[in-house]
Parts: structure tokens; C-alpha cells; sequence
């Protein structure tokens, strides 16, 4: 995307390789939701274990199992997971120029306010209005590398965040069960600044600026049931429809600058109205809650996203999504007076498959979380902590066709949860 064959070989250096991979830091950081779907933490009893709600009754449930709003004792009105985050992405090699490996890191931070969920009760139904944030990134960073013929600097910076806007119903069916359904207008947006230098020792030069700037409105429903099997044990399901892609449009402004001797080039393409893509195939999950004791209760959840193929942007090479799983585990403990404590531990699959082209990566997650809450009158508060660690590999672009050599590639994710809600 960054400059045209033609104008790579009126250059005296192999600049073609570092254009492969100009793209490459950041086709990193936007892949959370698409490959690692569900990792950042959500809702308030929720986010305290690592995720696990298909059987946990708070006001989370409106994103994890809406049937669980049946279960609530009073009408609740929460602020769920201010998230204080900061994350950093590295790799041993993100480049390689002149067959010498270029070493990348990256590292942003983030305050989240991840949702505001308001339930109410009207007759027999259990009703909700949600506003949530599942979904942000922000990176910034630059990268300079050398070689023996080449030197240059790549500078970025990425931001992309998904905004859900909810209403959900859910009921009692029978004695045991409950029955529920949230539906979500979502909005998904994502803007890319980048630029590329690149100079060498003959006097050539390249200068490529790149502003990307995309947004995508959709809907996507959760349907789910919970069924309480003994006092003690009780099972649900959930099921999250694909995202439908209600309208999108991107623009993509390039430039590119070269030099060579007395001969200067420079070229210019602004596209506008372009069609965008970031899907949510897909997902299923079960759920099981164990009361082991009077003050224990343990959780499990496990998850599967379903197959996709997708291009972000017409001319993008198409991306092939597989089966991913998730699973998490919680416990939440009764303590004396008004306290309670939840911790939890997950494993966040990735479903992107093994690297096989330039620029490529797939990580795995495992994290775990905790937190510790208290009663004031009406009003529980609680405060947590989050870390979460991949452990994934990438093929570092500058190797060429048929190179099959990966490197390590590491993110992490950590930071502070806060939560309040508010029973009427």
C-alpha cells in the first residue's frame, strides 16, 4: 500500500522488504477482538473473574448471559470496570534488513469507563439499558533500525475502540430456569497515522505517510438460559449472533516521497467512502456454578468463536479466522462483615491461523484477575486487579517467499478495576 513497484525499483537500495513490513507494527495492536476475542475484563462481579459470567447474576449479565437479569434481587444501576490499563507489545524481530533481525516494543495506556448498565422490573419481565465499551486500544510509538546500506524510522500511532449500545429483556421460566435476550447497535472505529524514512549510504531516500481513518455501525444480539439444577448447582448457555454490518466507510490518504541523485518523486492518493470490515462471528459458550459452601461459590465458563473470512478493506488480502476457544474459572468468596473477594484465571485463544505470509502473528492469552468489594448502605464498591500475558509468534517481514523462521512475540496487558452499582 505505501509505494508502487515502479517506484521501488528507481531506488539504489533494497527498500522493498521494509515497505513489505511498514504495516506490520501496527496490524499488531489490531487484532484484540477479531483473534482474542472477550480478553479485556467486563462487568463487576464479572471482571473480578477473569470474565466468567454465563451463570453469574449482576448487571454484567446483560454482555455475558442475559437470562441471569431474572436473578437479580432488586433493580440495580452499576458502573462496571473503570479500567486504569496499560499494555506493551514486543517482539524479538519485527524487521529484518540486510539479514539482521529488528527488535520492536510498543506501550500505551488507557482510563475505560467499560460499561454503565441501569435493570429494571416491569411485571414479570427483568428489563436493562447498557452503554458499554468491551474493546479500546491506543499505541503509540517509533521504530528506528540500521543496517550496513540502509537506515531509517517508522513512526505510529493507532487507537481503536468498539462503543455497544444495549436493551435487554429477560424472564422466568418454571421454578428453576430464566430465559433472556440483549440486543446492541455497535460501533467500531479505528484510525492509523504512520510514517516511513528510509536513507542509505548512496544518497537515495524515501519518505511514506499513511492516515487511515474507518468506522462501522452493526448490530449483534445475546440470547442465553440458566437453569438452577439443584441450590447448589446450576448451569447456563449462551449464544452471540455475527456482527451485521449496518453501514461502513473509510478513508485512506497516502503519500510517498523518493530521491535518487538528481531525480525527485513524489505521488499522492486520497481514497474517501471506502467499505470496512471487522466481523464477530459466531460465539457459543457454557457455564456451571458450583456453591461449595455457604461463602464459596465456584465458576466456570468455556467459550468457542466460529470460523470467518474477511478483508478490513477492499484490495487487503483476505483473513482467514478459525475455531478459537476461551475458558475461564472464578471463585467467589463471602468474608466477614460486608466484604466479598472474587479471583478468577483465563486462557484467551487465538484464532488466527499459523503464520504463513510477511507480518503474520497469533498469540495465545493467560491472565488472571481478583478483586475485593464492600457494602455501604445501598452502594457496593469494589477494587481489582488485572494481568494478562500472550505467548505467540510472528514471521517477521524483510525474510521473503518461503521463509518459514518465527520469532517470539509478547504482549501485555495490566492494570486497576473499579466498580460500583447501586441497588434501588
Amino acid at each position: 500500500m505505501l509505494a508502487s513497484p515502479m517506484t521501488l525499483r528507481t531506488l539504489r537500495f533494497p527498500v522493498a522488504s521494509v515497505l513489505t513490513a511498514a504495516l506490520a507494527a501496527t496490524s499488531l495492536t489490531a487484532r484484540a477482538d477479531e483473534t482474542n476475542r472477550n480478553l479485556f475484563p467486563v462487568g463487576d462481579r464479572e471482571a473480578f473473574m477473569a470474565n466468567t459470567g454465563i451463570t453469574s447474576p449482576s448487571a454484567g449479565a446483560v454482555f455475558y448471559n442475559p437470562a441471569n437479569l431474572a436473578r437479580l434481587g432488586t433493580p440495580t444501576l452499576a458502573m462496571t470496570g473503570t479500567t486504569l490499563m496499560r499494555f506493551d507489545l514486543s517482539t524479538d524481530a519485527l524487521l529484518v534488513i540486510d539479514a539482521e533481525d529488528q527488535p520492536f516494543n510498543a506501550s500505551g495506556f488507557l482510563t475505560i469507563p467499560t460499561s454503565i448498565v441501569s435493570t429494571y422490573e416491569v411485571g414479570n419481565w427483568h428489563l436493562a439499558t447498557s452503554i458499554l465499551v468491551p474493546d479500546a486500544i491506543e499505541l503509540t510509538n517509533q521504530l528506528s533500525f540500521e543496517s550496513p546500506l540502509v537506515q531509517g524510522t517508522i513512526v505510529f500511532r493507532e487507537s481503536q475502540q468498539d462503543l455497544w449500545l444495549g436493551a435487554s429483556a429477560a424472564r422466568a421460566v418454571g421454578e428453576r430456569g430464566t430465559v433472556g435476550v440483549s440486543l446492541f447497535g455497535v460501533q467500531r472505529t479505528q484510525a492509523q497515522f504512520q510514517v516511513l524514512n528510509i536513507t542509505s549510504d548512496a544518497g537515495a531516500a524515501l519518505q511514506t505517510t499513511e492516515n487511515l481513518e474507518a468506522s462501522l455501525i452493526g448490530a449483534t444480539a445475546v440470547v442465553g438460559g440458566h437453569w438452577q439444577v439443584t441450590d447448589t448447582v446450576g448451569v447456563g448457555a449462551r449464544f452471540q449472533t455475527p456482527l451485521v454490518n449496518v453501514s461502513s466507510s473509510a478513508s485512506d490518504y497516502l503519500s510517498t516521497l523518493t530521491a535518487d541523485g538528481d531525480s525527485v518523486t513524489f505521488t499522492e492518493t486520497s481514497l474517501e467512502g471506502l467499505d470496512y470490515e471487522r466481523p464477530m462471528p459466531w460465539d457459543v459458550g457454557v457455564g456451571v456454578s458450583v456453591r461449595a459452601s455457604p461463602a464459596i461459590e465456584l465458576v466456570a465458563d468455556v467459550n468457542v468463536q466460529l470460523p470467518a473470512t474477511f478483508r478490513r478493506l477492499p484490495g487487503d488480502d483476505e483473513t482467514e479466522l478459525e475455531t478459537a476457544l476461551r475458558a475461564s474459572v472464578g471463585a467467589d468468596f463471602d468474608l466477614p462483615g460486608s466484604l466479598r473477594a472474587q479471583v478468577g484465571g483465563l486462557y484467551n485463544g487465538s484464532a488466527s491461523p499459523e503464520p504463513a505470509r510477511e507480518g503474520d502473528a497469533r498469540e495465545d492469552y493467560w491472565g488472571a484477575t481478583g478483586g475485593l468489594s464492600w457494602r455501604s448502605g445501598r452502594t457496593r464498591t469494589g477494587l481489582g486487579l488485572f494481568f494478562h500475558q500472550s505467548f505467540g509468534e510472528l514471521l517477521p517481514s524483510g525474510l521473503g517467499d518461503g521463509n518459514e523462521r518465527r520469532v517470539d512475540i509478547r504482549t501485555r496487558l495490566f492494570g486497576a478495576l473499579i466498580t460500583v452499582d447501586y441497588s434501588l
